[in-house]
C-alpha cells in the first residue's frame, strides 16, 4: 500500500479569489442593446483586438437578420465612395450597401454574425447572445479527450487553464499537484482520457478539482456564471465523493463561503452528477474519493455570462 502524504490546503489564487466590482472589465460589452466583442475571446484571455469583432461563421446565402443601425445611408452611386467588407461578414460596406447576411436565428453585431445561445452554430469557446440579449459564451462539454481546437490529448497534459477561452478554468486546492488528464476510461459517451488531480510523486487523485466559469479578458478572467453543470464520475465507493456548488461570489476556501447545493453520490462504477439551477453556479468542487482511480469525464456547462 502506497503511503500518502497528509495533505496541506494552500488555495490557488488565481482560481479561488473572487472578482470585486473594480476587477478588470470584460471583454463582453453591451452597447445599444447588443454585443460588442473582440478576437480576444477567441485566444483564451490573449490581448484583446482592435478588429471589427468576434469571428463568428455566418451563412452569407441566408436571409439578413441585420438590426437597422448596421444599414448605412452613405453617398449616392455617383459618389466616389469605395465599398469595405474586409474582415466583415455582415452589416454595412460604408456605402449603402451589405457586406453579408447571418442565417436566421444570428445577429450582426459590430459586423459579425453571433447566434443565440441556443442556436446549432453555437460551440465552446464563441461568443452568443442569451435570452435576455445579454453577452455571453456558449457551453458545451469537454471530454479530456482534445483541446478547443479538436487536436487529441495525451496523458498527463496539464488542462488547468486549456479550456479558458470556453470559460472554465479547473484547479486543485494544494500547491504540489495539478489537474490532468489521465488513462482512466470512464463509462461515459466519450470515453478515453478522463480528468484528476495529478501530483509531484505521479500519483492521480489525492487532492480536490475546482472548477470556475469565467469570461476571458485581455490577460485575465472575469468571473462568469452558468445555471447547468454535469459530469461523470468514476469508480466511486460508498462515502467516497460529494460535489459542492457555489455562487459566483462565493468561491470555495473563502472565509464564511459554503456551498448553496450539494451532490452525492454512492455507487460504484460511473455515476452521473447534474444540477440544473435558477440560482447562478460559479464554482463547482469535487470533492477527492478514497479510492485511488476515482476520476472525472464529460464537463458539461450551459451558456457563461458575466456576473
Amino acid at each position: 500500500m502506497k503511503h500518502v502524504l497528509p495533505a496541506v490546503f494552500a488555495l490557488v489564487p488565481f482560481v479561488l479569489m473572487a472578482c470585486g466590482a473594480d476587477g478588470p472589465k470584460p471583454v463582453l460589452e453591451l452597447e445599444d442593446g447588443y454585443v460588442v466583442g473582440t478576437d480576444g475571446l477567441a485566444g483564451g484571455g490573449g490581448e484583446a483586438s482592435s478588429g471589427d469583432g468576434p469571428t463568428i461563421p455566418g451563412d452569407s446565402t441566408a436571409v439578413d437578420s441585420s438590426s437597422p443601425e448596421d444599414e448605412s445611408t452613405g453617398p449616392g452611386p455617383d459618389s466616389a465612395c469605395v465599398p469595405s467588407c474586409a474582415g466583415k461578414q455582415c452589416g454595412s460596406d460604408g456605402c449603402g450597401g451589405k457586406c453579408g447576411s447571418c442565417a436566421d436565428g444570428v445577429e450582426c453585431v459590430k459586423n459579425a454574425c453571433v447566434p443565440s445561445c441556443e442556436h446549432p452554430t453555437c460551440g465552446l469557446g464563441k461568443m452568443c447572445l442569451d435570452a435576455l440579449n445579454q453577452a455571453a459564451l456558449c457551453g458545451g462539454t469537454l471530454d479530456f479527450d482534445h483541446d478547443l481546437a479538436g487536436n487529441n490529448l495525451a496523458i498527463e497534459v496539464n488542462v488547468e487553464s486549456l479550456y479558458g477561452a470556453a470559460g472554465v478554468l479547473l484547479a486543485t486546492v494544494e500547491a504540489d499537484s495539478f489537474v490532468a488528464t489521465n488513462p482512466y476510461e470512464v463509462q461515459s459517451p466519450s470515453g478515453h482520457n478522463s480528468c484528476a488531480s495529478y501530483d509531484q510523486w505521479n500519483q492521480y487523485w489525492l487532492d480536490d478539482i475546482i472548477i470556475r466559469f469565467v469570461l476571458p479578458d485581455a490577460g485575465d478572467w472575469v468571473q462568469g456564471a452558468t445555471h447547468y453543470v454535469s459530469l461523470y464520475i468514476a469508480q466511486t465507493i460508498p462515502g467516497g465523493i460529494r460535489v459542492d456548488f457555489f455562487a459566483p461570489d462565493s468561491p470555495p476556501g473563502l472565509p464564511g463561503s459554503e456551498p448553496f447545493q450539494q451532490k452525492y453520490t454512492e455507487e460504484k462504477g460511473t455515476a452521473f452528477v447534474e444540477l440544473m439551477s435558477p440560482k447562478p453556479i460559479g464554482y463547482v468542487k469535487v470533492l477527492k474519493a478514497q479510492d485511488p482511480d476515482f476520476t472525472i469525464d464529460d464537463l458539461s456547462f450551459g451558456p457563461i455570462t458575466a456576473f
